[in-house]
């Protein structure tokens, strides 16, 4: 898949209906649909139609609801295999009123994948926790994926489950620790919110293991 890139224009959203707010889990492949645009912003195709494709007109940090000031437009050129990438139809149905995923550059091809709900769902909360590299169920989780929480009793030391239905949202390099470890947000029913956060501000941190019954 290669694409060419001309000149960007602004984004206009032009419905006038509100943006439809979806619910949904975060997509699986986010970091693959972040290289694939990325791989599409540089390659160079000829001799193939253009497309109307929408790109971040400023850089932005994870979280940041989108509007239309924050999207620009620009023609691109595909050939092989294309990323679901977001035509300004799209963009009014799938991106404006949405939270970013991660933080992105500005000039990045925006594809549905890399926006999530502004809010967890009702009865949820999201936070973050930081896991060391030996504490979570495997080296390629992934966004999507159901994880539970464990933490540690303070006088016994027993593992303690402290939520079965924790959904990861993103997971993040921990730079400032340099030790390898990571920081997964989560979405946490309420009712275990309190506890899960306790355990990972304590010294023994939490532990991540994949859902009930996976491995059996």
């Amino acid at each position: 898949m290669t694409t060419t890139t001309q000149q960007w224009a602004p984004f206009t959203d032009t419905s006038r209906r509100p943006p439809r707010r979806r619910r949904g889990t975060v997509a699986v492949g986010l970091l693959l649909a972040v290289l694939g645009a990325a791989v599409a912003y540089w390659a160079a195709s000829r001799g193939e139609p253009a497309t109307r494709v929408v790109v971040l007109a400023a850089a932005e940090q994870r979280g940041h609801i989108l509007t239309a000031a924050d999207l620009a437009t620009v023609s691109v050129t595909v050939s092989g295999g294309q990323p679901r990438l977001a035509s300004p139809e799209l963009a009014r149905a799938a991106l404006l009123g949405r939270a970013l995923l991660l933080n992105l550059p500005a000039g990045t091809l925006l594809t549905p994948e890399m926006v999530g709900d502004a809010a967890p769902p009702a009865g949820s909360v999201a936070l973050g926790v930081k896991v060391s590299p030996d504490a979570l169920p495997s080296r390629t989780l992934r966004p999507g994926e159901t994880v539970q929480v464990l933490g540690f009793d303070g006088a016994s030391g027993q593992a303690v489950v402290l939520s079965r239905q924790a959904s990861v949202t993103s997971v993040d390099p921990d730079t400032a620790a340099g030790n390898g470890a990571m920081v997964v947000y989560l979405t946490v029913p309420v009712t275990d919110a309190a506890a899960v956060a306790t355990a990972a501000a304590s010294a023994q941190g939490v532990r991540l293991l994949g859902p009930a019954g996976a491995g059996s």
